[in-house]
């Protein structure tokens, strides 16, 4: 699934909604290691509604710089704040002197989604049983992609201790996947799929419809 493509999936609906966002901080990234910073890591972790990313920059001096950009709503604009405190109003300037309407925001950061295309296909109709898309997140990192849904409708409410909602998904595709768990299941070599639902009885369908789909998509995975 090129990202540059247009599609449907909620996966390629998040990253399109939070394409300039990711390019301005990768952009910042590259900006750090220019003045001195021997690495950066970055994470980038995005849903319907909003966006954080962190970056630490790695010095010589065994300092890490923190970076944190985050916008909780549509209409609110990104919060920047810097760890420690005296390196804010530099770097809050190099950000913001970032120009995204001179680049078409290709992406070095996107450009794994690329080579995942079948992992992402599976993903995708896993996720179009997804009751409440817009709580969905995805969290990024070099190489990795994890894709987070959770429905715990009334599972915290002390007045529906019969009538709540327990379902977790976490479809994690990355070059390293830790040990199997008895409610993980293995897509070849770079995918994971963990799936429970502990929702009352009545409150099911959800994740049986998911459930099903999983271990359909999983017969039919091409084989690494």
């Amino acid at each position: 699934m090129s990202v540059n493509a247009q599609s449907s999936s909620v996966v390629q609906q998040i990253i399109q909604k939070h394409r300039s966002n990711t390019w301005k901080a990768e952009q910042l990234s590259q900006l750090l290691l220019k003045q001195g910073a021997q690495k950066v890591e970055w994470t980038v972790e995005a849903w319907e509604l909003g966006y954080e990313i962190v970056l630490k920059a790695h010095t010589t001096g065994q300092e890490v710089v923190e970076v944190y950009l985050e916008s909780r709503l549509p209409s609110e604009a990104t919060k920047l704040y810097v760890n420690p405190r005296n390196q804010q109003a530099a770097i809050a300037q190099l950000y913001h002197n970032i120009d995204p309407y001179k680049n078409k925001f290709s992406s070095q950061w996107l450009q794994y989604f690329d080579d995942q295309a079948k992992s992402l296909a599976a993903a995708n109709q896993i996720l179009a049983l997804c009751r409440y898309p817009q709580t969905i997140k995805l969290v990024l990192q070099d190489q990795y992609i994890k894709v987070e849904y959770m429905n715990w409708k009334n599972a915290r409410s002390l007045r529906h201790k019969k009538n709540y909602h327990m379902l977790k998904l976490d479809i994690a595709i990355g070059l390293s996947q830790s040990k199997a768990l008895v409610d993980t299941f293995q897509f070849g070599k770079h995918m994971q799929v963990t799936f429970s639902d502990g929702s009352t009885k009545q409150n099911r369908r959800e994740g049986t419809l998911m459930l099903a789909k999983i271990k359909e998509l999983q017969e039919t995975y091409p084989k690494d």
